[in-house]
């Protein structure tokens, strides 16, 4: 299992990457390029995705608590099971989400 905690991704691309439950806490991805990757039970409580292209990224059962997602891009992005308890969204329109059992939504 990957552990990226605490690094610097800023704008890395990550498009169609495989993280299933890599380890991102408190992780810099301000930025970044997510686009359909899978995030599936990642870890990413604390991390910074603000202004991420989260385009079809898979975040099944993943923590997000706490992350910072204002102004992230979001089209077709599965939030299924994840939770965003204290997320930051500003400025993030969900219509173009799945986010069948997603905790912590306001």
């Amino acid at each position: 299992m990957a552990n990226l905690s605490h690094a610097n991704a800023t704008g890395t691309n990550f498009t169609g990457a495989n993280a299933t439950g890599a380890l991102f806490y408190g992780t810099n991805l301000t930025d970044a390029n997510l686009t359909d990757a899978i995030f599936t039970g990642a870890k990413l409580a604390g991390a910074n995705l603000a202004g991420a292209n989260l385009t079809g990224t898979n975040f099944t059962g993943a923590n997000l608590t706490g992350a910072n997602l204002a102004g992230v891009i979001i089209d077709r992005t599965n939030f299924t099971d994840a939770i965003l308890t204290d997320a930051l969204l500003d400025g993030v329109n969900l219509d173009g989400a799945i986010l069948d059992g997603a905790i912590g939504l306001p």
